[in-house]
């Protein structure tokens, strides 16, 4: 039988650096970094140090996944949704500050840069703070800079570009945030043995090329749903073997697979014209993918050919209540680069 891709990324022993010390990475060698199991929670905690009142808002945009709504909801702050074009980037006459915004997120969607310098100088002229939302794009650089620098604070969450028990960081650039101090909101610990059983049972299927049942059931929106109004459950201290295993991955090479399975996907597409667009058409120097997104008029069609083949494909995102966005949320289909291995011998017929 043929083994299945899974959609979110497993460890494997040949990401280890062998238990030597693997190169920190961006954002651990950073004085102003503090750690959380999920990146909601991070956020979480930069709107408390920002102190944003409840009834002051925050400027969004309308395509990000509801569970980025969860500590808003929380602190009881209002959210302004604006528009973002075919090319995921903000449609800036769409923002609209009033007295009560206090700060804008933008999002390097899956690993890609947003137009960051152009949103600080929106910041610097509307006076205000920037959230930098890097959840997809650990690892990833700008032309300029690692992302997650430009923001007054950012987010970022491992476990998405890694497969870890959990594992997400609040990073604080501005100078007079990291002066302020608050009580992290954390209360509950990770319980893993189900995560390494898990991890356990997916490397023996890529060892063996077995694989013991149907994909996995990538349609989790019943329970993002939840998520947006419940942030409660999610309040959990990293686990101290995500941060021992982060700190012994070797980075350069699950970004180089990345990268390298993104490229297999462009040349994919490319001979499949018609079928589906990437999003992102060329792979910029120093960015890591999160994964290859493509916009599809079939979005059923090409999940159920991808699923029938045993690769883990999903739509992105579950929208939060409020969002009225519909372009991006109809037509995303979201296909993995975490792990090694050739499109053709899946595909041989194309789609």
């Amino acid at each position: 039988m043929v083994k299945r891709i899974y959609r979110e990324p497993f460890l494997s022993p040949s990401i280890f650096t062998y238990f030597k010390e693997g190169e920190i990475s961006y954002p651990f060698d950073q004085k102003s970094v503090r750690f959380y199991g999920y990146g909601r929670v991070a956020l979480l905690d930069g709107l408390r140090l920002m102190d944003i009142k409840e009834g002051e808002n925050v400027l969004l945009p309308e395509y990000v996944c509801n569970t980025v709504i969860a500590p808003m909801h929380l602190l009881k702050l209002k959210v302004n949704f604006y528009e973002v074009d075919e090319n995921l980037t903000p449609r800036w006459e769409t923002l609209k500050p009033d007295a009560k915004t206090r700060a804008l997120l933008v999002i390097n969607y899956f690993g890609f840069p947003s137009e960051l310098e152009t949103a600080k100088k929106f910041c610097l002229k509307n006076d205000l703070y920037l959230i930098e939302d890097n959840a997809h794009g650990f690892l990833s650089r700008s032309s300029r800079a690692s992302l997650g620098s430009d923001g007054d604070i950012s987010i970022f969450s491992f476990r998405k570009t890694v497969g870890l028990p959990n594992g997400a960081a609040l990073l604080i650039n501005n100078a007079l945030l990291q002066k302020r101090s608050i009580s992290p909101s954390l209360t509950k610990k990770r319980k893993i043995l189900w995560f390494f059983a898990k991890t356990i049972l997916h490397n023996l299927e890529s060892l063996s090329g077995f694989s013991s049942g149907r994909p996995e059931d990538e349609t989790k929106c019943g329970l993002e749903k939840e998520e947006e109004f419940n942030i409660e459950k999610m309040l959990e201290h990293p686990c101290g073997a995500s941060l021992w295993m982060v700190r012994h991955l070797n980075f350069k090479k699950i970004a180089d697979i990345r990268r390298k399975m993104y490229q297999q996907w462009l040349i994919f597409f490319k001979n499949n014209q018609g079928k589906a667009r990437p999003i992102f058409p060329v792979l910029p120097e120093g960015a890591v993918p999160y994964i290859f997104p493509v916009l599809t008029e079939d979005r059923k069609g090409l999940i159920s050919k991808m699923r029938e083949s045993k690769i883990g494909v999903f739509p992105w995102p579950c929208l939060p209540e409020d969002s009225q966005e519909s372009y991006f949320s109809k037509r995303m289909v979201c296909l993995p680069v975490s792990v090694k291995f050739e499109i053709k011998n899946f595909l041989k017929h194309g789609i």
